[in-house]
């Protein structure tokens, strides 16, 4: 045990001792980090912060109101020259409306993926793979159920000139806690076209999920989406604004309105990490 804390503490402290340098978004054009920031397997570190506004039509809003915040960000390590560790932390606080005319808000959840991916990018393709946890920290049953989620995720990514397509993939199974739910799986989607000066259309990153019980009764929710962004500068920040709306197809869920509209704000701030670690 105190040769394994040893080994932590130096890894820390190799941590905290490196410099904050590349990469940043420095010197990079519009155009490029419109890409950058849509493509989760970039070198950037960027922060996506995303307002979502969802109504039901056929329910009065006091009851079928969602408005959620979801902290987002891709925080990439260069581990060597051939490895990397994609980071994806989510975390997201809600405040819903329910069939009584009740609100309910809190912390809904927070999860966090890590996938070892290869630094190089033959043809354009990109990937990574990894472990991924969901942790017990739901202020409210009504929203989740707090409960120890572990599993396993990854990424995949195409690049081209104009066209940036990718999936982001989770699945975990409930360790511990309360509640009926046996697992998740998650497939947030996502296909770009870049104009070239830092403007893009898409299909946004809609996230179908499939939920299923101890008594392997499962439900379905399939948005699909649209969105526009621009990268704009807030002094020397660059800061990707994207505007979305998302129907959904398939909704199976009591809390997932039938439209939801969306407001991004991604930063893109220097890594305070100089790779490669080793």
């Amino acid at each position: 045990m105190p040769k394994r804390s040893l080994l932590l503490a130096a890894f820390f402290c190799r941590l905290v001792s490196l410099q904050a340098s590349t990469p940043t978004a420095d010197g990079q054009s519009d155009a490029a980090i419109a890409r950058e920031t849509s493509d989760p397997t970039s070198n950037l570190w960027y922060f996506y912060t995303e307002l979502t506004l969802g109504i039901e039509p056929r329910l009065p809003l006091s009851k079928s109101n969602q408005l959620t915040v979801e902290f987002q960000p891709s925080l990439p390590v260069q581990l060597s020259d051939s490895w990397r560790l994609l980071n994806f932390p989510d975390l997201v606080l809600a405040s819903n409306g329910t069939p009584s005319g009740g609100q309910v808000a809190g912390i809904e959840s927070l999860s966090w993926l890590w996938a070892l991916s290869p630094c190089q990018k033959p043809f354009g393709l990109s990937w990574g793979m990894g472990p991924c946890m969901s942790f017990p920290v739901a202020t409210e049953s009504r929203l989740a159920a707090s409960q120890w989620q572990t599993g396993i995720g990854g990424v995949l990514c195409y690049r081209s000139d104009h066209f940036v397509s990718s999936v982001l993939l989770k699945s975990v199974w409930t360790t511990s806690g309360p509640g009926n739910a046996a697992g998740s799986f998650q497939a947030q989607y996502n296909l770009q076209y870049f104009f070239g000066n830092g403007m893009q259309v898409g299909l946004g990153r809609p996230r179908i999920e499939y939920n299923w019980n101890r008594e392997g009764r499962g439900t379905w929710d399939v948005p699909v989406g649209v969105d526009f962004a621009r990268v704009c500068h807030f002094g020397k920040l660059p800061v990707k604004i994207v505007l979305q709306y998302e129907f959904f197809a398939i909704n199976d869920s009591r809390w997932q309105p039938e439209h939801l509209f969306q407001i991004t704000f991604i930063p893109v701030l220097p890594s305070p990490l100089s790779g490669p670690i080793w």
